[in-house]
């Protein structure tokens, strides 16, 4: 999980879809006839829960969810930017200091590095499990 971007998967949908691919083995061990032994039961129930386990890995393998961005953490980082934006200004407004570069190569430096984040968390939330 990121610290801007979350990943939701619906878990309601991944549900059906496996209930909807185990459907025909369960229907296939209800309609089979009693095993004489409990050994053949057992062997029989593995047979039966192998495809059904290989359908349901096969969805969850997949993934599919939606991205969304966080705006608590989003507007921290935004307003640290601002903030920096805002002293840089105020300092070379008010001639503060001699050379003001130094702090509004720090602003695009916060810059570079809250956009830079954005981008790795995303491109990291989108690819986790």
């Amino acid at each position: 999980m990121g610290v801007i971007f979350r990943k939701e998967i619906p878990l309601a949908t991944i549900t059906n879809s496996i209930a909807t691919n185990i459907q025909g083995s369960i229907h296939a061990a209800l309609m089979e006839d009693v095993p004489a032994t409990t050994t053949e039961a057992s062997q029989r129930a593995g047979e039966l829960a192998q495809p059904a386990a290989q359908a349901a890995a096969e969805i969850v393998a997949q993934r599919t969810g939606k991205i969304e961005i966080q705006t608590k953490p989003f507007l921290i980082a935004l307003a640290l930017f601002f903030v920096l934006l805002g002293i840089a200004i105020v300092l070379d407004w008010q001639n503060a200091v001699d050379d003001p570069k130094v702090y509004s190569g720090m602003v695009t430096t916060v810059l570079g590095a809250v956009i830079g984040f954005l981008g790795g968390d995303a491109t990291g939330t989108a690819s986790s499990a």
